[in-house]
């Protein structure tokens, strides 16, 4: 009964040291990031960092445009970031009312943008 006792003990202990070991194996070759999530300032989770990244760029540069105090400093210019006051206006009021919002519509933003630079295909077709 002793002999059969230890060898049930060694079978089970080898048994689980080899699922462990397997566990590990097939684990550690996964992206480390992929548990990971990324948090943005605003709240968003990501769990790519390069799309965390492009977010916080553009949530950076954005956030201006919807920050009052940055706002009022710029009150006698007629364009902030290259665009008009009247748009911006429009844009946050209207439609965007904020950075998390406006950003969520990037494709949409370059897509339009395509639209308009048909006028200057047409002007220079050797561009493209």
């Amino acid at each position: 009964m002793n002999n059969l006792f230890i060898q049930l003990i060694l079978l089970l202990g080898g048994l689980i040291v080899t699922v462990i070991f397997f566990r590990y194996l097939f684990s550690s070759g996964k992206n480390k990031n992929s548990n990971k999530a990324f948090v943005a300032v605003d709240g968003t989770e990501f769990y790519n960092l390069d799309a965390f990244k492009e977010y916080e760029y553009l949530y950076g540069k954005f956030r201006s445009l919807y920050d009052e105090d940055a706002l009022s400093k710029t009150r006698n210019k007629k364009e902030i970031l290259g665009l008009s006051k009247m748009f911006l206006q429009k844009l946050k009021e209207e439609a965007f009312v904020d950075p998390k919002t406006l950003i969520s519509y990037k494709d949409d933003f370059i897509k339009l943008s395509e639209l308009f630079s048909y006028q200057e295909e047409m002007t220079n077709p050797s561009k493209k």
